[in-house]
């Protein structure tokens, strides 16, 4: 039978290691959860587009973008109708397929879109010279357009701790959704 002397070492010890199993089992109040439909990533995207450009052969307009999840995909992919008005010629028109990932800023909890990546494009009755030129500029539209995009925010509530500390911990698709994890670096 333990003594009085005891008696607080022992609750403290038994306090200490029941506070370090929970601080490294990743308890469920250290991640926040969310699902992003691909209608609410339309809609945001809606906001930024159409994009326009110039080259020397064409003006380039990307227009309504058209989000597809694919389940056990990391990230989301963008079908994207393109027109390029070529001087001389009729208006043509095409689709650009676009893979994004996600990226996550700590400080202000908000969520974006990342490392647009050009998988396809499509624009049929060019010159193949003419294509690549109008593919090299859709690249460089999405890439400088697409990061801007804050598809979603978290809040400090939402976590049950600082922004600073928190971290996008996952993402991917799953029952049609965009799901993502937060919790802590």
């Amino acid at each position: 039978m333990p003594t009085n002397c005891q008696q607080p070492r022992h609750y403290f010890r038994l306090t200490f290691f029941s506070f370090l199993f929970y601080l490294f089992s990743a308890p469920s109040w250290a991640t926040f959860v969310t699902n992003l439909s691909a209608t609410h990533v339309q809609s945001v995207l809606q906001m930024h587009f159409p994009l326009r450009e110039y080259t020397t052969g064409a003006r380039v307009s990307l227009h309504d973008p058209q989000v597809l999840l694919v389940n056990g995909a990391s990230g989301m992919t963008l079908m994207i109708p393109v027109e390029a008005n070529i001087p001389g010629e009729e208006l043509r028109h095409g689709h650009a397929v676009v893979t994004v990932g996600l990226s996550y800023k700590a400080t202000t909890g908000e969520l974006f879109l990342s490392n647009p990546r050009l998988q396809q494009f499509e624009m049929p009755k060019i010159p193949e010279a003419l294509k690549q030129e109008l593919a090299a500029t859709v690249t460089v539209m999405t890439a400088k357009a697409l990061p801007l995009v804050r598809i979603y925010t978290v809040s400090e509530q939402d976590l049950n701790h600082s922004l600073d500390k928190s971290a996008l911990k996952s993402s991917g698709v799953e029952n049609d959704k965009l799901r993502i994890e937060f919790g802590f670096r």
